[in-house]
């Protein structure tokens, strides 16, 4: 597998360097703030390596800025978010056994844990650049649940926004005053949501009360007959 940059004024074609090795994977490319700079994830065929490699657009020259090693396998996901400083980023590793957010600073060699705890991260939500901020789904404190939670880069002043057990499905509006929630339970339909970035309900979009009462009666139906 090669990857090629094309430059649309220049016409030209440049190769990036991904190794002398051949029988790899290239499981993602993305590129950074930097116009100007390529990040290529390059993966061993056992999928237990992961090197982030970072390529000039200009010559193809490419050098590491993040590795990873684990004893079983490396789950590649779309949770990584390059910083506004040129030298960091947000990405989400299962290093310590659950998936956690990290934020990995290439110049310094400083990995900040960002969230913690015998749990997952389900998924960035989204990185707000201006105040510093992240948000992110948790399975947590059950694998059944999903909850929105919000954090600092600096992995302080972590706070969960959607206390209500149960699973939140979550769509952020552009600048992160907003969020849309789609909030479930097991014998309770969804109810959509606008949240503020403090967690509060400002306005119930959907609610299908009519259907709500049916599965609240067919449940009670069954747990008569388990009874």
């Amino acid at each position: 597998v090669q990857i090629k940059v094309f430059d649309l004024q220049a016409q030209k074609t440049v190769l990036a360097d991904v190794g002398s090795e051949t029988d790899q994977y290239i499981p993602r490319i993305k590129w950074t703030e930097d116009a100007t700079k390529l990040c290529v994830f390059r993966m061993n065929r056992h999928q237990d390596h992961l090197d982030m490699l970072l390529v000039n657009a200009a010559d193809g020259k490419s050098s590491p800025i993040y590795t990873e090693d684990n004893k079983a396998y490396i789950e590649i996901d779309d949770d990584l978010s390059f910083l506004p400083d040129g030298h960091s980023m947000i990405v989400r590793s299962e290093r310590n056994g659950y998936s956690h957010l990290y934020m990995w600073d290439w110049d310094k060699k400083a990995l900040t844990d960002l969230t913690e705890g015998n749990y997952d991260v389900d998924a960035l939500t989204g990185v707000d650049m201006p105040r510093k901020l992240l948000y992110y789904t948790v399975a947590n404190p059950t694998p059944m649940q999903r909850k929105l939670c919000v954090v600092d880069w600096k992995g302080k002043n972590r706070k969960v926004l959607t206390p209500e057990d149960g699973l939140h499905i979550i769509t952020p509006c552009e600048g992160y005053n907003y969020f849309l929630d789609r909030y479930s339970q097991l014998n309770k339909v969804a109810v959509y949501s606008l949240r503020n970035a403090k967690g509060a309900i400002v306005r119930t979009l959907e609610e299908n009360k009519a259907l709500q009462e049916k599965m609240s009666e067919y449940a009670l139906g069954n747990t008569r007959m388990t009874t």
